[in-house]
C-alpha cells in the first residue's frame, strides 16, 4: 500500500492504546445481548419451536434493531457522528472491493470439499449468506470501530475476531468456532487496512459464511433468503433514514 496511504490511516489513533470509554461499553453491552440471543435461540425450547418468535425476537430484535439499528442510531444520533464512523463510506472503495474478492477467493478454495451434490441444493445458502449484512457490520463497523478508540488498532483486531467466537459460544460447535478463530484475525485486520464494510461485504460474506455454514454441516433454504430479503432492506431503509436525518440537521 502507499505510504501516503498508511500515514493516512494511522493518523488520529495508535497500534496500542487505553483509552477506554462509554462507547466500549456500550459495545460490549451489545455484544453480550448477541450472545444471550444466540444462547437462547438454540436452548430454549419454546423459542426454536415458534417460527414466529424466532423471526421476530432474533432476526429483527436482535440482528436488525439491536446490531444495525442501534449502533447507527448511537454514532449519528447520540454521537452526532458521521456514519462513516462505523464503515460505510465510498472511500477506497476499489481497494476495498479487490481485498474482499482476494480473501472470498482464499476462502472459498475449500468449497469442493464441502458440497456433495447438485451446485443448485446450495444457492440458497450462498444468496442468504450475502443478505446477511448485519454480522459483518455489527463486529466489525460496530465494535472493530469502538475497540479501536478505546484500545488501539491491533488489540481491536484481537477483540473484534474473539467477539465473533464469544456470542456464538452454546450456539456453535466448540471445535468448529476455536478452528474459525484465525480466519477472524485475518477478516479483521483486513477490515482495519480501509475500516470500509465494503471490504468484507458483499463479496467475501457471501462465500466466506457459506463455507463457514457447509462446514459446521448446516445450509439454508429458501424460506431463510426470503426472511433475511426483509430483514436487510429493513436495514437499509432505518440506515438512510437516520443518515438523512443527521444530514437535515446539518443544514
Amino acid at each position: 500500500m502507499p505510504v501516503s496511504y498508511l500515514k493516512q490511516r494511522m493518523r488520529g489513533t495508535k497500534l496500542f492504546k487505553w483509552q477506554p470509554d462509554a462507547d466500549v461499553l456500550v459495545a460490549l453491552a451489545t455484544l453480550y445481548l448477541m450472545w444471550a440471543s444466540y444462547y437462547g435461540m438454540m436452548k430454549i425450547d419454546w423459542y426454536n419451536k415458534n417460527a414466529v418468535i424466532l423471526v421476530v425476537l432474533f432476526v429483527i430484535l436482535t440482528n436488525t434493531v439491536m446490531a444495525v439499528i442501534f449502533p447507527v442510531w448511537w454514532v449519528t444520533k447520540h454521537r452526532k457522528k458521521s456514519i462513516s464512523e462505523l464503515g460505510i463510506t465510498k472511500r477506497y472503495l476499489l481497494l476495498s472491493l479487490l481485498l474482499s474478492a482476494t480473501i472470498a477467493a482464499w476462502r472459498g478454495s475449500s468449497l469442493p470439499s464441502f458440497i456433495t451434490a447438485d451446485y443448485l441444493y446450495y444457492l440458497p445458502t450462498f444468496i442468504a449468506s450475502a443478505l446477511i449484512f448485519w454480522e459483518p457490520f455489527f463486529v466489525f463497523g460496530w465494535l472493530q470501530t469502538r475497540y479501536e478508540k478505546s484500545f488501539g488498532i491491533i488489540p481491536a483486531i484481537v477483540l473484534a475476531a474473539s467477539s465473533i467466537i464469544f456470542y456464538q459460544i452454546g450456539s456453535v460447535p466448540s471445535v468448529g468456532l476455536i478452528d474459525l478463530m484465525p480466519v477472524y484475525i485475518v477478516l479483521a485486520t483486513t477490515f482495519s487496512l480501509t475500516k470500509s464494510i465494503f471490504t468484507l461485504w458483499p463479496i467475501y460474506w457471501c462465500i466466506g459464511s457459506s463455507v463457514n455454514q457447509l462446514s459446521l454441516g448446516m445450509h439454508s433454504s429458501w424460506d431463510v433468503v426470503a426472511v433475511y430479503a426483509a430483514a436487510i432492506f429493513i436495514q437499509f431503509a432505518a440506515i438512510n433514514y437516520l443518515r438523512k436525518k443527521k444530514s437535515s440537521r446539518k443544514k
